[in-house]
């Protein structure tokens, strides 16, 4: 699929499962992920390529074992509000060095990723802190898992929007950083 432009690597794919029939149980295929389209904005980060990759590996390096330390560590203390906070602060600091000091960017990627696993692992829980009955947590985590991803599903256009209408990944970041101010401030209600 080297070579091919957008979307004859996923029609040759699909070609070649069809191609093999029911005896294969399994097609492996390697394509490498060149951003290509988003070299102009990396540039206006003043990032390469290679640089927003390791940004982007470091962000999900240091999720994955903050997803199990962090509710860990809230369960052995018996408090979920100051990680939540604080973790929440985190998360606000990643952003704003992310966008106002791209010198820093490392430090910005560590500080979201910790942020991002530990929240959200905590935040998979806090059904079970405001209701009683299994029902009723069933009911909310309904809720909060389709309202979650029906706002995650509609961000890139909102995003999107914003980076169109005024031509840069600034505004789209410090729109970030906003709605992470606001969750700051939702989960501070949250946790009183």
């Amino acid at each position: 699929v080297r070579g091919l432009a957008p979307p004859g690597p996923l029609v040759a794919i699909v070609a070649l499962i069809e191609s093999i029939g029911a005896d294969a149980t399994a097609v492996f295929v390697h394509h490498e992920r060149d951003p290509v389209m988003l070299y102009g904005e990396l540039a206006e980060r003043g990032w390469t390529a290679g640089e927003a990759g390791v940004l982007l590996a470091m962000m999900n390096l240091t999720a994955i074992p903050a997803s199990f330390l962090i509710p860990w560590l809230s369960d052995r203390t018996g408090r979920r509000s100051p990680f939540l906070l604080g973790l929440s602060g985190f998360f606000i600091t990643g952003a704003v060095i992310l966008v106002a000091a791209p010198g820093i960017a490392y430090l910005g990627s560590l500080l979201a990723g910790i942020a991002q696993g530990g929240l959200f692992a905590l935040v998979m829980t806090l059904p079970l802190d405001f209701e009683r009955t299994p029902a009723r947590v069933g009911a909310l985590v309904a809720m909060m898992l389709g309202l979650g991803y029906t706002i995650a599903a509609i961000s890139p256009f909102v995003l999107g929007a914003i980076r169109d209408v005024t031509g840069s990944f600034d505004a789209v970041l410090w729109v970030a950083a906003a709605f992470l101010l606001g969750q700051f401030f939702a989960l501070l209600a949250l946790t009183r």
